[in-house]
This record gives C-alpha cells, structure tokens and sequence, in this order.
C-alpha cells in the first residue's frame, strides 16, 4: 500500500512536466487530478470548476474499479491499470 501511495505521488509529480515537455504553444496550465481509493472524478468538480474559470485545463478521470467505474473492477486491475487510465486522459 505504501509503494501504491510513492507510485501515485510520483505520478501527479512528473506526468505533468513530461506532458508540458511534449506540448508547445499552450496558453493554458494543463492540470490533472487523480482521487483515492473509493473515490471517483466527481471528488474535484468544484475545483475542476474553479480553476477552469480561471484559464486551467483540467482533468479529473475516474479510474477503472473506482466509484462509478466500480463495475471494470477485477483481479485484472491493478497500479499499470490505473497509471494508464490517467495516461489515456492526457
């Protein structure tokens, strides 16, 4: 659990300069949001409005298992899945 918790910090760490790396010409932040267990996307619509008013781009996805995606959960799933469910979103 706690090698989940490094992996996912890690995650919100560097996707958003590997993604600003590949991306030129944006005006806009590009922000991304991963909830915790037992969560879902809906955890940040507040501040996903928020900060989109403000000028951000935000993404906010539900990973698979989780909250209303709580029906793809299996023994398939795992960190790879959830690491590509945010990768897929951006």
């Amino acid at each position: 659990m706690k090698l989940l918790k490094l992996l996912l910090i890690s995650l919100l760490i560097f996707l958003p300069i590997l993604y600003q790396a590949q991306v030129k010409n944006i005006d806009k932040q590009v922000i991304v949001f991963v909830h915790g267990a037992w969560g879902g996307g809906w955890d940040y619509k507040n501040m996903e409005e928020i900060l989109e008013s403000d000028g951000y781009k935000v993404y906010g996805p539900t990973l698979n298992g989780q909250g209303e995606r709580e029906h793809l959960n299996s023994t398939d799933v795992s960190l790879d899945t959830h690491i590509r469910d945010v990768v897929n979103v951006i």
